[in-house]
Protein backbone atom coordinates (compact mmCIF):
# COMPACT_ATOMS: atom_id res chain seq x y z
CA UNK A 1 0.00 0.00 0.00
CA UNK A 2 1.64 3.46 -0.61
CA UNK A 3 2.01 5.80 1.51
CA UNK A 4 0.14 9.12 1.83
CA UNK A 5 1.92 12.70 2.12
CA UNK A 6 0.58 16.01 2.56
CA UNK A 7 2.47 19.32 1.84
CA UNK A 8 0.59 22.05 3.78
CA UNK A 9 0.79 25.68 2.57
CA UNK A 10 -0.87 29.00 2.98
CA UNK A 11 -1.78 29.23 -0.97
CA UNK A 12 -0.58 28.23 -4.09
CA UNK A 13 0.46 32.18 -4.86
CA UNK A 14 3.18 33.96 -6.43
CA UNK A 15 5.87 32.89 -2.94
CA UNK A 16 9.24 31.03 -2.74
CA UNK A 17 7.71 28.22 0.04
CA UNK A 18 4.56 27.84 -2.53
CA UNK A 19 6.79 27.04 -5.09
CA UNK A 20 9.27 24.60 -3.05
CA UNK A 21 6.55 23.06 -2.08
CA UNK A 22 4.71 22.70 -5.41
CA UNK A 23 8.21 21.40 -6.96
CA UNK A 24 8.62 18.89 -3.84
CA UNK A 25 5.44 17.28 -4.75
CA UNK A 26 6.15 16.42 -8.25
CA UNK A 27 9.38 14.87 -7.52
CA UNK A 28 7.79 12.24 -4.93
CA UNK A 29 8.29 8.44 -6.89
CA UNK A 30 4.30 7.93 -7.50
CA UNK A 31 4.47 3.93 -7.60
CA UNK A 32 5.66 4.55 -3.64
CA UNK A 33 3.52 7.72 -2.36
CA UNK A 34 0.26 9.33 -3.09
CA UNK A 35 1.13 12.63 -2.81
CA UNK A 36 -1.69 15.47 -1.68
CA UNK A 37 -0.27 19.70 -1.58
CA UNK A 38 -3.17 20.89 0.94
CA UNK A 39 -4.14 25.07 0.89
CA UNK A 40 -6.11 27.25 2.98
CA UNK A 41 -6.95 28.88 -0.41
CA UNK A 42 -5.16 32.35 0.73
CA UNK A 43 -5.42 34.85 -2.90
CA UNK A 44 -4.82 34.11 -6.05
CA UNK A 45 -3.13 30.78 -6.99
CA UNK A 46 -0.30 31.43 -9.93
CA UNK A 47 0.89 27.37 -9.26
CA UNK A 48 -1.00 24.96 -11.65
CA UNK A 49 -3.28 23.09 -9.25
CA UNK A 50 -3.52 20.21 -12.04
CA UNK A 51 -0.59 18.19 -11.38
CA UNK A 52 0.04 14.01 -12.95
CA UNK A 53 -0.54 12.39 -9.94
CA UNK A 54 -1.01 15.02 -6.86
CA UNK A 55 -4.13 15.85 -5.66
CA UNK A 56 -4.82 19.33 -4.64
CA UNK A 57 -7.48 19.82 -1.91
CA UNK A 58 -8.35 23.66 -1.20
CA UNK A 59 -9.75 23.35 2.20
CA UNK A 60 -10.94 27.47 1.50
CA UNK A 61 -10.59 28.65 5.08
CA UNK A 62 -7.73 31.32 4.56
CA UNK A 63 -6.55 32.15 7.57
CA UNK A 64 -4.52 29.04 9.73
CA UNK A 65 -7.26 30.35 12.70
CA UNK A 66 -10.39 28.89 11.21
CA UNK A 67 -8.48 25.96 9.74
CA UNK A 68 -8.44 23.57 12.59
CA UNK A 69 -11.09 21.61 12.43
CA UNK A 70 -11.30 21.14 8.40
CA UNK A 71 -7.54 20.13 8.77
CA UNK A 72 -8.17 17.89 11.16
CA UNK A 73 -11.00 16.39 9.67
CA UNK A 74 -9.06 15.65 6.68
CA UNK A 75 -6.10 14.31 8.41
CA UNK A 76 -8.02 12.00 10.29
CA UNK A 77 -9.76 10.55 7.31
CA UNK A 78 -6.70 10.42 4.59
CA UNK A 79 -4.18 9.10 7.38
CA UNK A 80 -1.16 10.47 6.17
CA UNK A 81 2.47 8.89 7.02
CA UNK A 82 3.83 12.54 6.76
CA UNK A 83 3.08 16.13 6.94
CA UNK A 84 5.54 18.37 5.72
CA UNK A 85 4.10 22.04 6.25
CA UNK A 86 5.84 25.45 6.03
CA UNK A 87 5.55 28.80 7.39
CA UNK A 88 5.12 29.64 11.16
CA UNK A 89 1.62 29.97 11.77
CA UNK A 90 0.63 26.70 9.58
CA UNK A 91 3.62 24.95 11.09
CA UNK A 92 1.58 26.16 14.61
CA UNK A 93 -1.66 24.51 13.46
CA UNK A 94 0.09 20.95 12.31
CA UNK A 95 1.76 20.62 15.90
CA UNK A 96 -1.12 21.36 17.38
CA UNK A 97 -3.51 19.36 15.39
CA UNK A 98 -0.71 16.73 16.26
CA UNK A 99 -2.26 16.05 19.47
CA UNK A 100 -5.63 15.11 18.13
CA UNK A 101 -4.79 12.96 15.24
CA UNK A 102 -1.52 10.46 14.86
CA UNK A 103 0.74 11.60 12.16
CA UNK A 104 3.88 9.24 12.26
CA UNK A 105 5.92 12.02 10.57
CA UNK A 106 5.77 15.57 10.88
CA UNK A 107 8.02 18.11 9.06
CA UNK A 108 8.30 22.14 9.73
CA UNK A 109 10.28 23.92 6.71
CA UNK A 110 11.84 27.14 7.89
CA UNK A 111 13.02 30.04 5.70
CA UNK A 112 13.42 32.71 8.49
CA UNK A 113 16.89 34.05 10.17
CA UNK A 114 15.13 35.14 13.14
CA UNK A 115 18.43 36.73 14.90
CA UNK A 116 18.14 39.10 11.96
CA UNK A 117 14.50 39.89 12.21
CA UNK A 118 15.15 43.17 14.84
CA UNK A 119 12.46 45.39 12.74
CA UNK A 120 10.00 42.91 13.33
CA UNK A 121 10.26 42.63 16.96
CA UNK A 122 6.87 43.41 18.05
CA UNK A 123 3.68 42.06 20.45
CA UNK A 124 2.42 39.67 16.88
CA UNK A 125 6.78 38.90 16.43
CA UNK A 126 7.07 37.79 20.43
CA UNK A 127 3.94 35.92 20.43
CA UNK A 128 4.85 33.79 17.46
CA UNK A 129 8.62 33.17 19.31
CA UNK A 130 6.66 31.81 22.09
CA UNK A 131 4.11 29.80 19.96
CA UNK A 132 7.20 28.13 17.88
CA UNK A 133 9.01 27.57 21.21
CA UNK A 134 6.61 25.61 22.25
CA UNK A 135 4.72 23.42 19.46
CA UNK A 136 8.19 23.21 16.95
CA UNK A 137 9.89 20.89 19.75
CA UNK A 138 6.77 18.36 18.34
CA UNK A 139 7.90 17.79 14.82
CA UNK A 140 10.07 15.03 13.88
CA UNK A 141 12.26 17.15 11.99
CA UNK A 142 12.66 21.58 11.16
CA UNK A 143 14.58 21.64 7.50
CA UNK A 144 16.20 24.72 7.16
CA UNK A 145 17.02 25.87 3.76
CA UNK A 146 20.94 27.47 4.51
CA UNK A 147 23.22 26.89 7.43
CA UNK A 148 22.58 30.26 8.48
CA UNK A 149 18.89 29.28 8.86
CA UNK A 150 19.91 26.43 11.22
CA UNK A 151 22.44 28.38 13.36
CA UNK A 152 19.97 31.28 13.93
CA UNK A 153 16.82 29.06 14.79
CA UNK A 154 18.93 26.99 17.61
CA UNK A 155 20.48 30.09 18.41
CA UNK A 156 16.65 32.25 19.02
CA UNK A 157 14.89 29.15 20.25
CA UNK A 158 17.49 25.97 21.79
CA UNK A 159 15.64 23.30 19.97
CA UNK A 160 17.63 19.81 19.32
CA UNK A 161 20.36 20.00 17.32
CA UNK A 162 19.26 16.49 16.00
CA UNK A 163 15.74 17.81 14.53
CA UNK A 164 16.88 20.54 12.05
CA UNK A 165 18.29 19.65 8.07
CA UNK A 166 20.17 21.96 6.00
CA UNK A 167 18.04 20.79 2.68
CA UNK A 168 18.58 23.86 -0.33
CA UNK A 169 15.82 24.46 -2.16
CA UNK A 170 14.87 22.77 -5.16
CA UNK A 171 15.56 23.91 -8.62
CA UNK A 172 14.79 23.18 -11.95
CA UNK A 173 17.34 21.82 -14.40
CA UNK A 174 19.10 24.33 -16.38
CA UNK A 175 21.08 23.52 -19.34
CA UNK A 176 24.84 23.02 -19.13
CA UNK A 177 25.64 23.17 -22.33
CA UNK A 178 25.59 26.76 -22.26
CA UNK A 179 29.19 28.59 -23.84
CA UNK A 180 30.27 32.04 -22.58
CA UNK A 181 32.68 34.88 -24.27
CA UNK A 182 34.80 36.46 -23.19
CA UNK A 183 32.14 39.37 -24.51
CA UNK A 184 29.11 37.99 -22.75
CA UNK A 185 31.08 38.49 -19.47
CA UNK A 186 31.75 42.03 -20.01
CA UNK A 187 28.01 42.73 -21.22
CA UNK A 188 25.51 43.85 -19.20
CA UNK A 189 24.36 41.64 -15.99
CA UNK A 190 20.63 42.75 -15.49
CA UNK A 191 18.68 40.63 -12.29
CA UNK A 192 15.42 41.19 -11.48
CA UNK A 193 13.33 40.60 -7.77
CA UNK A 194 10.13 40.17 -7.57
CA UNK A 195 9.09 39.68 -3.44
CA UNK A 196 6.94 41.05 -0.63
CA UNK A 197 9.69 44.05 0.41
CA UNK A 198 9.18 42.63 4.00
CA UNK A 199 11.72 42.45 7.08
CA UNK A 200 12.03 38.72 7.01
CA UNK A 201 13.25 38.99 2.84
CA UNK A 202 16.24 41.08 3.92
CA UNK A 203 17.10 42.67 0.50
CA UNK A 204 19.66 45.19 2.77
CA UNK A 205 21.61 42.41 1.96
CA UNK A 206 20.88 42.53 -0.98
CA UNK A 207 22.25 45.78 -1.52
CA UNK A 208 24.69 45.53 0.40
CA UNK A 209 26.25 42.66 -2.13
CA UNK A 210 25.43 44.97 -5.25
CA UNK A 211 27.22 47.99 -3.85
CA UNK A 212 30.10 45.42 -3.81
CA UNK A 213 30.01 44.42 -7.85
CA UNK A 214 31.22 45.70 -10.96
CA UNK A 215 29.56 48.27 -12.71
CA UNK A 216 27.98 46.41 -15.14
CA UNK A 217 25.27 44.22 -12.65
CA UNK A 218 22.29 45.92 -12.90
CA UNK A 219 19.53 45.18 -9.97
CA UNK A 220 15.74 45.72 -10.51
CA UNK A 221 13.49 45.12 -7.64
CA UNK A 222 9.79 45.17 -8.56
CA UNK A 223 7.60 45.35 -5.32
CA UNK A 224 5.98 46.91 -2.41
CA UNK A 225 5.88 46.67 1.41
CA UNK A 226 6.74 48.28 4.97
CA UNK A 227 10.68 48.40 4.39
CA UNK A 228 10.36 49.90 0.95
CA UNK A 229 11.31 53.54 1.87
CA UNK A 230 14.23 52.24 3.86
CA UNK A 231 15.30 50.29 0.84
CA UNK A 232 15.10 53.35 -1.34
CA UNK A 233 17.08 55.48 1.14
CA UNK A 234 19.48 52.75 1.55
CA UNK A 235 19.88 52.95 -2.40
CA UNK A 236 21.10 56.49 -2.42
CA UNK A 237 23.43 55.92 0.40
CA UNK A 238 25.21 52.97 -1.54
CA UNK A 239 25.11 55.25 -4.46
CA UNK A 240 23.13 52.67 -6.55
CA UNK A 241 20.51 54.69 -7.97
CA UNK A 242 22.37 55.39 -10.57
Amino acid sequence: MKKKVFFIVASLGAGGSERVFWLLAQGFDKRLFDVFIVHLGQGKSVFSSVLNDVKVIDLETLRASKSFFKLLKLIRTEKPYAIFSTGAHINVLVSTISLFAKIPNIIARESNVYSEMADVRNKRFNFFKLLINIFYRRFNWIVCQSSEISSSFLTSFHLPPGKLKIIPNPVKEVPTNIVKTQQDLKSLKKVLIVARLAPEKMHNRLLDIFATLPSNYFLTIAGDGPCRERLVEQIHILGLSE
